[in-house]
């Protein structure tokens, strides 16, 4: 397996030589190339650069998904990239509560102009945004979930608006996922806690509007199934 990045950067090329000896490389230009489809490239790339280039906002901060050190934040702690997609997730759909997968977020928003290849470059999925309705139990399952592999990087960390939460790392994680690491339940004592819904303590009872990707709400996507049945908005 030649691990070859996001969005065809690259090509993988991996050559077994007949005595079993194998080299991998990543292809990234080659000189030998047809005119035909350069031509048609180039100008699918004007098509769409006249498109991602076109500035629709402005950042007065950076919004880092890493730090001065080279640590990427976005899939263990709160960040404020995951912090300003789940505020426009909640923001736009005007559900209670917004949450963002951290694996989900792949680029910074650098200050100054903000374009539409910016945005992409942040979510640069086919996912669709949706809401649902989730009890305060379910929601509670879902951050512990979440935050089962902190301090270490979990794709499934969530980011959140609309709730805050404390996160207690000497708590062993105690959610059973199975085989696939679709979430089972919570066995034990809970790490995550303090939890607050537009400053007031979270009701596992209440219903609350939740928007977020379908890959989590319908889609159990990092394990999420919490959310199966839940009533779509």
């Amino acid at each position: 397996l030649q691990q070859t990045g996001t969005g065809l950067s690259s090509i993988g090329e991996i050559i077994i030589t007949a005595d079993g000896k194998i080299t991998a490389s990543l292809i990234t230009d080659y000189t030998k190339k047809d005119s035909d489809v350069e031509s048609a490239v180039k100008e699918i790339r004007e098509n769409l650069k006249a498109i991602t280039s076109k500035v629709i906002g402005t950042s007065e901060v950076t919004l880092n998904d890493y730090d001065a050190e080279g640590n990427r934040l976005v899939r263990n702690q709160a960040a404020v990239i995951g912090n300003f997609c789940a505020d426009a997730y909640r923001t736009v759909t005007g559900a209670d509560i917004g949450l963002v997968q951290g694996g989900g977020v792949r680029a910074p928003i650098k200050k100054g102009e903000v374009t539409y290849g910016d945005m992409i470059a942040v979510n640069p999925w086919a996912n669709s945004l949706g809401v649902v309705e989730a009890t305060g139990q379910q929601i509670l399952d879902a951050l512990e979930h979440g935050a089962k592999s902190a301090p270490d990087e979990d794709g499934g960390f969530l980011q959140v608006s609309g709730l805050t939460y404390d996160m207690d790392t000497t708590v062993p994680p105690t959610v059973k996922t199975d085989e696939n690491g679709m979430f089972i339940e919570v066995s034990g004592p809970r790490r995550v806690c303090d939890v607050k819904v537009n400053g007031q303590p979270i009701d596992p009872a209440k219903t609350y509007t939740v928007a977020s990707t379908l890959y989590i709400l319908t889609q159990q996507g990092d394990g999420f199934t919490m959310f199966k049945g839940a009533k779509e908005i």
